[in-house]
């Protein structure tokens, strides 16, 4: 089964215990002109702010690690 994420608070869709609404998007490629038909998914009742856990003060910026990640791969020529 496939994970469904709601397109207005980006929370998961719980397909089994939370009613939900598929809205149906027309998509035209630009090159072929091909008419394709998408979904998004919404829940139906009104969605909930999600939990985005504690703030820890201590992250702020970049991390180290990716500091030091990003130092090794750059070209400093």
């Amino acid at each position: 089964m496939t994970t469904l994420v709601c397109e207005r608070c980006w929370s998961e869709i719980d397909r089994s215990s939370e009613p939900m609404r598929l809205i149906p998007h027309r998509v035209t490629d630009g090159e072929s002109g091909e008419v394709r038909r998408l979904q998004s998914a919404v829940h139906a009742r009104a969605c909930t702010a999600p939990d985005p856990g504690a703030w820890n003060p201590i992250r702020r910026g970049v991390a180290p690690a990716a500091m030091r990640w990003a130092n090794e791969q750059a070209d400093h020529r």
